[in-house]
Formats: structure tokens, sequence, C-alpha cells
């Protein structure tokens, strides 16, 4: 099932038993949705269901869909209709492992202990 909306808000549209509103999605078959394809007053929704009917559509609809999709043929244009979903690898990135140029190392300074100050004994010699 394929599913039609107004483009632009305005007053709902009445089209042969159907009400088609701005924002509220109306379903619709798959044949009957090629009537509006084309049009930029109608915004149309394929379903997924919708790839077998695509592709068992005649000479003069698939010349439709290839014109309003873009492609060399009718695969190529329903292929455009349904992207594939990008799956994002939840893998973290691996660094890479270049060499770095080693620096050499510099030698350790001797740990120096520091010098001890005799210092005078506050007690005085009395005799």
């Amino acid at each position: 099932m394929a599913y039609i909306e107004l483009a632009n808000k305005g007053r709902p549209r009445k089209f042969k038993g159907l009400v088609i509103s701005y924002g509220d999605k109306t379903e619709i078959s798959t044949s009957r949705a090629f009537g509006f394809l084309g049009s930029d007053d109608y915004k149309l929704t394929y379903d997924a269901t919708d790839k077998s009917d695509l592709r068992k559509c005649s000479a003069r609809q698939a010349k439709r869909l290839v014109k309003e999709f873009g492609g060399k043929d009718l695969e190529s244009s329903i292929k455009k209709m349904y992207p594939k979903k990008k799956i994002k690898s939840n893998t973290p990135k691996v660094p890479s492992f270049k060499k770095k140029e080693e620096e050499p190392e510099k030698p350790k300074e001797a740990i120096k202990e520091p010098k001890k100050v005799k210092r005078p004994s506050k007690v005085s010699e009395q005799l």
C-alpha cells in the first residue's frame, strides 16, 4: 500500500472517495498512486510491500517511475525509491601501529644526597 498526503498546508481535498489532507497519510493502492505520481500538490510514500507491485507495472507506468525517480531502468529506479539503510559499525577504530622514530634515552642523573651541615649546638659548655 502507498500513502498520500498534501504537500502544502491547505484545505483537505476529496478525490473519488478519498479525503486527502496535510499531515494525515491516507492509504491508497499502488496502482492508484501512479495517477498522483509527478504532482507537486501531493506527497507519495511507498511501503516496502509495494516492491513486487512496482515490478509488475506496465511499460507506461515503468516509464513514469524512471522519469520521476531517475534511473536507467525500472530496477534502478526502485533501488532509488528504497535506499538501503547504512549500518553503523560499533567496532572501535584501531589506531595505526606505525613505528615511531625512537628517541635516544637520556642518561638518568644520579640522585644527589643533600649535604649535611653541622649546626652548632645550642647548649653551651659550662665548666
